[in-house]
């Protein structure tokens, strides 16, 4: 279970890709926008316009917005339209950690090309 901390002023849409698929970030940030306090009634709105946009896929949207969160009306901050998550390298993952691949593994062609012969 992760856990984050929510602005009061912010919303979160989860979606499958039978909504994305459909709806462009524009057409999705247009409904949002029109958000006006229900935000079930956000998740169908975005439902029912991926449908209409010929959804053959299962789409499913939850819309969670914060209290303070406002629609176009009344915007308290600036949306984006994609979060970028970055996430630590793990110890074996890591550009470092790369290097040192590379480096091992041209020590170990050098020293099994020296053995057969070949001369660099």
């Amino acid at each position: 279970m992760r856990q984050c901390r929510f602005r009061s002023d912010a919303a979160i849409l989860m979606c499958s890709d039978g909504l994305t698929d459909r709806l462009t970030s524009a057409a999705i940030r247009e409904i949002v926008e029109r958000y006006s306090g229900d935000p079930a009634q956000t998740a169908r709105d975005l439902v029912d316009a991926a449908n209409e946009a010929g959804g053959q896929d299962n789409i499913t949207a939850l819309f969670v917005a914060g209290p303070e969160f406002r629609g176009r009306n009344g915007a308290t901050r600036p949306r984006f339209a994609a979060t970028r998550i970055i996430r630590p390298a793990g110890v074996l993952t890591g550009r470092f950690a790369f290097l040192i691949y590379g480096l091992l593994l041209g020590m170990l062609l050098w020293a099994v090309l020296r053995t057969r012969g070949v001369n660099i």
